[in-house]
């Protein structure tokens, strides 16, 4: 007996829009992010809303890769320029002066050093070994513990009601 082929049942279509998602975007967003661009400024670059920008981070792991590499890179960046801070550097730096005997301007190159900033130590030593180096309430001396007093105004012009 011949079995009957089973119908095909026709292709539903797909609800919503066609996503503007594409193969460049994760280099795109990776560049606007090393930039300092947020999630909203990718949304608005893209010319797409802020839930869109986390469907695709949800649907496409390149994308969200790409984005999560940028923000570590720049993290990276700048721990290191803290740590730079607290710690004092050197760099080459130019200078230049007018020759007011010969009318010409003159280049100096030289090593600026550039010592430690304590703001950016403490900064560092707080978030790096916090138990160490938060900051402590000051302790008090001796504070007396707190009493309860209750004031009862009566009018003294009335006598007092007598006890039975």
């Amino acid at each position: 007996m011949a079995t009957k082929p089973k119908k095909r049942e026709p292709e539903k279509p797909k609800i919503g829009r066609p996503t503007e998602y594409h193969e460049g975007m994760p280099h795109l967003a990776r560049q606007h992010v090393l930039l300092g661009a947020t999630l909203a400024d990718l949304a608005d670059l893209f010319d797409v809303s802020r839930q869109t920008i986390n469907v695709w981070m949800a649907k496409h792991h390149e994308f969200v890769d790409a984005i999560n590499q940028a923000r570590a890179d720049m993290d990276a960046q700048v721990e290191k320029s803290l740590f730079q801070r607290a710690m004092g550097y050197k760099a080459k730096a130019v200078r230049h002066f007018y020759d007011g005997k010969t009318g010409e301007v003159v280049t100096a190159e030289f090593v600026e050093h550039y010592p430690p900033d304590n703001a950016s130590m403490i900064f560092w030593l707080k978030n790096r070994q916090p138990q160490r180096w938060r900051a402590q309430p000051m302790e008090t001396e001796d504070v007396p513990t707190p009493v309860r007093v209750t004031v009862k105004v009566e009018n003294a012009s009335m006598p007092e009601p007598a006890d039975d």
